[in-house]
């Protein structure tokens, strides 16, 4: 892993001397680990080629690339090897870990660049997820891959082998474990929608109070993206309590109070 994920020197050299007259098996071993580099969102790439210039582009990318790959730090845990009868095989079910950027911290600055969709907000969001991939902080996932060998072999490979390969079935298990933590803000996207939904009363003048809140936080200050979650909960719990009427004028009513929070309108 450290090998064909992180392209770690050492880590290469005990791989060729450990394989030795086998190492022809794989002469398409590259010095850059670009498999899983697939995993990372374009909207990621796009913003450095943005933020770079034409001119620094590609070096940008690369740059970047590299570091995130590098910071995986993935690592073979343990393995329970056994036996298949049908064949004969040897299969060992490995366990594995990877450092991977705390994406969950910038979960308030993606429902921001939805909410208040200006450029300066997904170049927020932007900024700081290729900064917290590439230095941090990180967590650690875990994951599951299974390597195979020949009963006239003793050489480890994937299922699928491909001899012009380290072993497609790993690079992938890694790569989803990787691109689920990754690529979060897809789910998150999904999740946000579904929650602000089910908290909307079609009573206009609540709604619009809700949806106006969530501008302004978006805009000013995500980390209060919260409150307006809480604000669309106590409307909706009060929906069906009370008469439409009456809450949409307890709505009006709190509108000059939360226009106040704010420096500027954000209609």
């Amino acid at each position: 892993m450290r090998t064909a994920i992180e392209d770690d020197p050492q880590a290469r050299r005990e791989f060729e001397t450990n394989l030795g007259s086998a190492l022809h098996l794989f002469p398409d071993m590259k010095t850059e680990a670009s498999s899983l580099a697939e995993a990372l969102p374009s909207g990621a790439l796009k913003w450095l080629v943005n933020d770079a210039g034409v001119d620094d582009a590609a070096r940008a990318q690369q740059a970047w690339t590299t570091a995130v790959l590098r910071n995986t730090r993935c690592r073979a845990l343990s393995s329970n090897i056994w036996h298949r009868l049908s064949d004969g095989y040897r299969v060992a079910t490995i366990r594995f870990s990877c450092q991977v950027g705390d994406t969950e911290r910038l979960r308030t600055l993606s429902d921001a660049s939805m909410f208040d969709p200006q450029e300066e907000e997904d170049d927020r969001f932007w900024s700081a997820y290729v900064a917290l991939l590439r230095d941090g902080p990180f967590k650690t996932i875990y994951g599951t891959s299974a390597l195979v060998m020949a009963p006239d072999s003793e050489i480890w490979h994937s299922e699928a082998f491909d001899p012009r390969a380290l072993g497609s079935e790993v690079d992938n298990d890694v790569g989803s474990a990787l691109a689920g933590e990754w690529q979060a803000m897809h789910s998150w996207w999904l999740q946000t929608m579904r929650m602000t939904e089910r908290r909307m009363t079609l009573v206009a003048e609540c709604d619009e109070l809700v949806q106006q809140y969530r501008r302004c936080a978006a805009r000013f200050a995500p980390q209060e993206l919260l409150g307006a979650y809480a604000l669309a909960k106590q409307v909706s719990d009060q929906h069906g309590t009370i008469a439409d009427s009456e809450l949409a004028q307890q709505c009006l009513a709190l509108r000059p109070k939360m226009e106040a929070l704010w420096p500027e309108p954000c209609e």
